[in-house]
């Protein structure tokens, strides 16, 4: 009985939280999601889409999540094998690693996540990404911060990735 509390005591929790935090949706074209409310929407190309937390003061970083559609590959083995690459070779992402990379179920679709970290703009980044195809299109979904501000955002975009729904 106790071990069934804790578990109703926690899902509880993760559902207020969740609750408390308002959200606003998004869509484009055949994309959807939910965001946090202060969120808002960057035009910056080359980014299919690009949302990101509220501007802090400068030299800080915001926390992103953002959404890239490849057209020229058309199976995920060989779009990450060039992500990998590319990204190793990259003169913006110093020290590119890949802290893990697995295969999961994304929304019923075969995808690769990964978890990587780089230093980009003498900046400690780390990131997560999600590949899948869609319609004969690879698409990425990223979210990116700071290392140390990385996993205290983990929860908000975990929602997002949750909530990203596509046609």
């Amino acid at each position: 009985m106790r071990k069934n509390s804790a578990v109703l005591l926690l899902c509880l929790v993760s559902t207020l939280t969740l609750q408390a935090q308002k959200v606003k949706p998004f869509s484009k074209d055949n994309i959807r999601f939910e965001m946090p409310n202060t969120w808002g929407v960057q035009n910056i190309p080359p980014y299919y889409i690009l949302v990101s937390e509220p501007a802090k003061p400068v030299g800080q970083v915001l926390t992103t999540f953002d959404v890239e559609i490849d057209t020229l590959f058309s199976d995920l083995d060989s779009f990450c094998t060039n992500y990998e690459e590319r990204l190793g070779k990259s003169e913006v992402f110093l020290d590119f690693f890949v802290v893990s990379k697995k295969e999961i179920d994304f929304h019923g679709l075969i995808a690769f996540e990964y978890d990587c970290t780089a230093t980009v703009t003498q900046m400690p980044m780390e990131w997560k990404s999600v590949v899948f195809v869609k319609n004969d299109k690879v698409y990425k979904l990223s979210t990116a911060s700071l290392i140390g501000q990385f996993r205290l955002m983990e929860k908000t975009t975990d929602a997002i990735f949750e909530s990203f729904e596509i046609d």
